[in-house]
């Protein structure tokens, strides 16, 4: 028996190779081209997390300054009250209602 192959053989197994190769060559492309948006997509990210985190320093930082300026208020009340007291100065308080027949 001999075994023989014809051109129709041989052009249909090339035919298959080439398509194999291209659907290869398609596949990584593919593949490369969702690696290129995945490292876009993680760029785009890690900008609107340094933004994100710029923002949220820039409200802390204002907090803080706003409770500064509420701490420092609430102190110099205090020492307004403790100089008054040292100076001999009574406090003024408000008479109770009950107690007003006097």
């Amino acid at each position: 028996m001999e075994f023989t192959v014809g051109l129709d053989t041989i052009a249909t197994l090339l035919t298959v190779v080439a398509g194999v190769v291209g659907l290869g060559a398609t596949v990584v492309a593919s593949n490369g081209r969702t690696r290129t948006e995945l490292k876009s997509d993680i760029a785009k990210l890690c900008t609107e997390l340094k933004s994100d985190i710029a923002t949220l320093r820039t409200e802390l930082k204002n907090d803080i300054a706003e409770l500064r300026i509420e701490a420092g208020s609430d102190i110099s009340r205090l020492d307004d009250r403790v100089y008054a007291l040292a100076a001999g100065l009574a406090p003024r308080l408000v008479p109770d209602r009950d107690n007003d027949s006097g």
